[in-house]
Protein backbone atom coordinates (compact mmCIF):
# COMPACT_ATOMS: atom_id res chain seq x y z
CA UNK A 1 0.00 0.00 0.00
CA UNK A 2 1.29 3.48 -0.87
CA UNK A 3 0.61 6.04 1.84
CA UNK A 4 2.16 8.82 3.85
CA UNK A 5 1.77 10.00 7.41
CA UNK A 6 2.43 13.18 9.37
CA UNK A 7 3.37 13.16 13.04
CA UNK A 8 3.23 16.30 15.17
CA UNK A 9 5.21 14.49 17.89
CA UNK A 10 8.33 14.24 15.72
CA UNK A 11 8.36 10.43 15.51
CA UNK A 12 7.30 7.92 12.84
CA UNK A 13 8.15 4.30 12.13
CA UNK A 14 7.77 1.54 9.52
CA UNK A 15 7.52 -2.11 10.56
CA UNK A 16 8.65 -3.49 7.21
CA UNK A 17 10.28 -2.23 4.02
CA UNK A 18 11.83 -4.67 1.54
CA UNK A 19 11.78 -3.58 -2.11
CA UNK A 20 9.63 -0.51 -1.45
CA UNK A 21 10.86 3.05 -0.86
CA UNK A 22 10.60 5.09 2.34
CA UNK A 23 10.89 8.87 2.26
CA UNK A 24 11.51 10.53 5.62
CA UNK A 25 11.11 14.28 6.20
CA UNK A 26 11.80 16.40 9.29
CA UNK A 27 10.16 19.83 9.07
CA UNK A 28 11.20 23.09 10.74
CA UNK A 29 8.61 22.65 13.50
CA UNK A 30 10.18 19.23 14.30
CA UNK A 31 7.17 17.35 12.98
CA UNK A 32 7.88 14.35 10.73
CA UNK A 33 6.45 13.00 7.48
CA UNK A 34 7.05 9.45 6.24
CA UNK A 35 6.05 8.26 2.78
CA UNK A 36 5.76 4.57 1.90
CA UNK A 37 6.07 4.28 -1.88
CA UNK A 38 6.42 1.64 -4.55
CA UNK A 39 9.93 0.88 -5.79
CA UNK A 40 8.91 2.27 -9.17
CA UNK A 41 8.76 5.77 -7.64
CA UNK A 42 12.54 5.89 -7.85
CA UNK A 43 11.95 5.90 -11.58
CA UNK A 44 11.68 3.48 -14.45
CA UNK A 45 15.19 4.44 -15.57
CA UNK A 46 16.20 6.99 -12.92
CA UNK A 47 15.90 9.98 -15.26
CA UNK A 48 15.91 13.67 -14.31
CA UNK A 49 12.25 13.95 -15.35
CA UNK A 50 11.37 11.20 -12.88
CA UNK A 51 13.45 12.83 -10.13
CA UNK A 52 11.71 16.18 -10.70
CA UNK A 53 8.31 14.47 -10.61
CA UNK A 54 9.21 12.88 -7.27
CA UNK A 55 10.27 16.28 -5.86
CA UNK A 56 6.94 17.76 -6.95
CA UNK A 57 4.95 14.86 -5.47
CA UNK A 58 6.74 15.07 -2.10
CA UNK A 59 6.20 18.85 -2.01
CA UNK A 60 2.47 18.46 -2.63
CA UNK A 61 2.22 15.96 0.22
CA UNK A 62 3.98 18.39 2.56
CA UNK A 63 1.53 21.13 1.56
CA UNK A 64 -1.37 18.75 2.19
CA UNK A 65 -0.14 18.32 5.78
CA UNK A 66 1.22 21.77 6.54
CA UNK A 67 0.07 24.08 3.70
CA UNK A 68 3.00 26.35 2.75
CA UNK A 69 4.00 27.63 6.18
CA UNK A 70 7.01 25.32 6.69
CA UNK A 71 10.38 24.23 5.39
CA UNK A 72 12.32 20.94 5.32
CA UNK A 73 15.20 20.47 7.77
CA UNK A 74 16.18 16.95 6.69
CA UNK A 75 14.98 14.51 4.02
CA UNK A 76 16.01 10.94 3.26
CA UNK A 77 15.14 8.44 0.55
CA UNK A 78 15.67 4.85 1.72
CA UNK A 79 15.04 1.64 -0.20
CA UNK A 80 14.57 0.47 -3.74
CA UNK A 81 15.64 -2.91 -5.03
CA UNK A 82 17.34 -2.17 -8.37
CA UNK A 83 20.95 -1.07 -7.86
CA UNK A 84 21.45 0.25 -11.41
CA UNK A 85 18.31 2.42 -11.24
CA UNK A 86 19.32 3.73 -7.80
CA UNK A 87 22.70 4.75 -9.17
CA UNK A 88 21.13 6.58 -12.11
CA UNK A 89 18.54 8.17 -9.85
CA UNK A 90 21.29 9.45 -7.54
CA UNK A 91 22.90 11.25 -10.49
CA UNK A 92 19.56 12.68 -11.59
CA UNK A 93 18.76 13.71 -8.02
CA UNK A 94 21.92 15.81 -7.80
CA UNK A 95 21.21 17.53 -11.14
CA UNK A 96 17.61 18.30 -10.21
CA UNK A 97 18.64 19.59 -6.78
CA UNK A 98 20.99 22.07 -8.43
CA UNK A 99 18.35 23.15 -10.92
CA UNK A 100 15.80 23.84 -8.18
CA UNK A 101 18.25 25.73 -5.96
CA UNK A 102 19.58 27.84 -8.86
CA UNK A 103 16.16 28.80 -10.24
CA UNK A 104 14.61 31.64 -8.20
CA UNK A 105 11.14 30.90 -9.61
CA UNK A 106 10.91 27.80 -7.39
CA UNK A 107 10.85 30.07 -4.33
CA UNK A 108 7.60 31.59 -5.59
CA UNK A 109 5.82 28.32 -6.30
CA UNK A 110 5.27 27.01 -2.78
CA UNK A 111 6.87 29.41 -0.33
CA UNK A 112 10.27 27.77 -0.76
CA UNK A 113 9.27 24.26 0.37
CA UNK A 114 10.69 22.60 -2.74
CA UNK A 115 13.93 24.58 -2.41
CA UNK A 116 14.38 23.50 1.22
CA UNK A 117 13.61 19.92 0.17
CA UNK A 118 16.22 20.05 -2.59
CA UNK A 119 18.77 21.58 -0.24
CA UNK A 120 18.47 18.81 2.33
CA UNK A 121 17.47 15.58 0.58
CA UNK A 122 19.79 12.56 0.62
CA UNK A 123 19.47 9.08 -0.87
CA UNK A 124 20.71 6.61 1.74
CA UNK A 125 22.18 3.38 0.41
CA UNK A 126 20.88 1.00 3.07
CA UNK A 127 19.20 -1.76 1.05
CA UNK A 128 20.28 -4.06 -1.74
CA UNK A 129 18.77 -5.99 -4.63
CA UNK A 130 18.05 -9.56 -3.50
CA UNK A 131 16.59 -10.24 -6.94
CA UNK A 132 20.18 -10.69 -8.07
CA UNK A 133 20.44 -13.59 -5.62
CA UNK A 134 17.01 -15.19 -6.03
CA UNK A 135 18.51 -18.67 -6.20
CA UNK A 136 19.92 -18.17 -2.70
CA UNK A 137 17.10 -16.21 -1.03
CA UNK A 138 14.05 -17.77 -2.77
CA UNK A 139 11.15 -17.35 -0.26
CA UNK A 140 13.47 -15.90 2.37
CA UNK A 141 13.15 -12.12 2.53
CA UNK A 142 15.55 -9.47 3.82
CA UNK A 143 13.74 -6.35 5.07
CA UNK A 144 14.28 -3.34 7.32
CA UNK A 145 12.38 -1.71 10.16
CA UNK A 146 12.99 2.01 10.26
CA UNK A 147 12.02 4.99 12.34
CA UNK A 148 12.75 8.58 13.27
CA UNK A 149 12.76 8.82 17.04
CA UNK A 150 13.25 11.89 19.21
CA UNK A 151 15.69 11.11 22.03
CA UNK A 152 15.58 13.42 25.06
CA UNK A 153 19.34 14.04 24.91
CA UNK A 154 20.44 13.30 21.33
CA UNK A 155 17.45 14.90 19.56
CA UNK A 156 16.11 13.43 16.31
CA UNK A 157 17.67 10.06 15.49
CA UNK A 158 17.32 7.62 12.62
CA UNK A 159 17.25 3.96 13.71
CA UNK A 160 17.22 0.94 11.39
CA UNK A 161 16.93 -2.78 12.11
CA UNK A 162 18.12 -5.25 9.45
CA UNK A 163 15.86 -8.31 9.56
CA UNK A 164 15.32 -11.56 7.67
CA UNK A 165 12.36 -13.87 7.26
CA UNK A 166 13.79 -17.40 7.12
CA UNK A 167 11.44 -19.99 5.64
CA UNK A 168 11.74 -23.69 6.46
CA UNK A 169 12.15 -25.55 3.15
CA UNK A 170 10.08 -28.52 4.35
CA UNK A 171 7.27 -26.95 6.39
CA UNK A 172 7.15 -23.38 5.00
CA UNK A 173 7.20 -22.14 8.60
CA UNK A 174 8.67 -18.65 8.87
CA UNK A 175 11.10 -17.35 11.49
CA UNK A 176 11.92 -13.64 11.73
CA UNK A 177 15.26 -12.57 13.15
CA UNK A 178 17.17 -9.30 13.50
CA UNK A 179 20.77 -9.34 12.25
CA UNK A 180 21.87 -5.87 13.30
CA UNK A 181 20.82 -2.38 14.35
CA UNK A 182 22.09 0.96 13.05
CA UNK A 183 21.44 4.45 14.41
CA UNK A 184 22.35 8.01 13.48
CA UNK A 185 21.96 11.35 15.23
CA UNK A 186 20.59 13.74 12.62
CA UNK A 187 22.50 16.86 11.66
CA UNK A 188 20.47 20.03 11.06
CA UNK A 189 23.38 22.27 10.07
CA UNK A 190 22.50 24.97 7.55
CA UNK A 191 25.11 23.69 5.10
CA UNK A 192 23.87 20.10 5.08
CA UNK A 193 23.99 20.01 1.29
CA UNK A 194 27.78 19.86 1.49
CA UNK A 195 28.26 17.96 4.76
CA UNK A 196 27.12 14.68 6.23
CA UNK A 197 23.43 14.53 7.22
CA UNK A 198 24.54 12.82 10.44
CA UNK A 199 26.38 14.05 13.52
CA UNK A 200 27.22 10.52 14.64
CA UNK A 201 26.43 6.94 13.63
CA UNK A 202 26.95 3.56 15.28
CA UNK A 203 25.80 -0.02 14.77
CA UNK A 204 26.08 -3.50 16.19
CA UNK A 205 25.40 -6.99 14.86
CA UNK A 206 23.82 -9.96 16.59
CA UNK A 207 26.69 -12.29 17.42
CA UNK A 208 26.78 -15.99 16.50
CA UNK A 209 23.39 -15.91 14.78
CA UNK A 210 24.38 -18.53 12.23
CA UNK A 211 25.27 -20.98 15.01
CA UNK A 212 21.59 -21.14 15.98
CA UNK A 213 20.69 -22.75 12.64
CA UNK A 214 21.65 -26.07 11.07
CA UNK A 215 20.39 -25.72 7.48
CA UNK A 216 23.22 -24.65 5.18
CA UNK A 217 21.02 -22.23 3.24
CA UNK A 218 20.01 -20.46 6.49
CA UNK A 219 23.63 -20.04 7.53
CA UNK A 220 24.61 -18.69 4.11
CA UNK A 221 21.67 -16.23 4.05
CA UNK A 222 22.41 -14.96 7.56
CA UNK A 223 26.10 -14.48 6.82
CA UNK A 224 25.34 -12.75 3.51
CA UNK A 225 22.82 -10.40 5.14
CA UNK A 226 25.19 -9.50 7.99
CA UNK A 227 28.01 -8.90 5.50
CA UNK A 228 25.86 -6.52 3.43
CA UNK A 229 24.55 -4.74 6.53
CA UNK A 230 28.07 -4.05 7.81
CA UNK A 231 29.18 -2.83 4.38
CA UNK A 232 26.23 -0.42 4.09
CA UNK A 233 26.63 0.90 7.66
CA UNK A 234 30.36 1.55 7.30
CA UNK A 235 29.71 3.12 3.89
CA UNK A 236 27.60 5.77 5.63
CA UNK A 237 30.28 6.48 8.21
CA UNK A 238 28.87 4.51 11.16
CA UNK A 239 31.21 2.85 13.65
CA UNK A 240 30.74 -0.69 14.94
CA UNK A 241 30.18 -0.84 18.69
CA UNK A 242 32.54 -2.82 20.90
CA UNK A 243 30.31 -2.41 23.96
CA UNK A 244 26.61 -2.71 23.10
CA UNK A 245 24.87 -2.61 26.49
CA UNK A 246 23.73 0.88 27.47
CA UNK A 247 24.51 2.37 24.06
CA UNK A 248 22.30 4.93 22.34
CA UNK A 249 21.58 2.38 19.59
CA UNK A 250 20.18 -0.15 22.08
CA UNK A 251 17.99 2.53 23.69
CA UNK A 252 16.68 3.61 20.28
CA UNK A 253 16.04 -0.01 19.29
CA UNK A 254 13.99 -0.53 22.45
CA UNK A 255 12.01 2.61 21.67
CA UNK A 256 11.38 1.42 18.12
CA UNK A 257 10.19 -2.00 19.29
CA UNK A 258 7.81 -0.42 21.82
CA UNK A 259 6.34 1.87 19.16
CA UNK A 260 5.81 -0.73 16.41
CA UNK A 261 2.15 -1.54 17.08
CA UNK A 262 -0.96 -1.80 14.92
CA UNK A 263 -2.40 1.33 16.53
CA UNK A 264 -1.99 4.77 14.97
CA UNK A 265 -0.27 6.89 17.67
CA UNK A 266 -1.79 10.17 18.91
CA UNK A 267 -0.83 13.14 16.75
CA UNK A 268 -0.39 11.03 13.59
CA UNK A 269 -2.51 11.52 10.45
CA UNK A 270 -2.36 8.99 7.61
CA UNK A 271 -3.10 9.73 3.94
CA UNK A 272 -3.21 7.68 0.74
CA UNK A 273 -0.78 8.73 -1.98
Amino acid sequence: MEFFAHSSSGELYSSSAATCVLILLVLDDNSVIMEHRSDIDLGGVGSEEEAMALFHSITQNIIKCKETDCSVRAAFIVGGSDESIKQEFEKSLQNVRKEIMDDESFMELDGGIQVSLANNIKLLDLTWNIKEEEELFQKNTAFIQLGIIHHHEAGHCLVLKQCINLVNSETDDRTTLCCGVLSFILNFASDMCSNSPFNYGEFYIRKELAELYEAEKDIVIINKTVERFIMKAIGLGAKQLDVVDGSLTVKLEESLINRLTNQIPPGVSVYRL
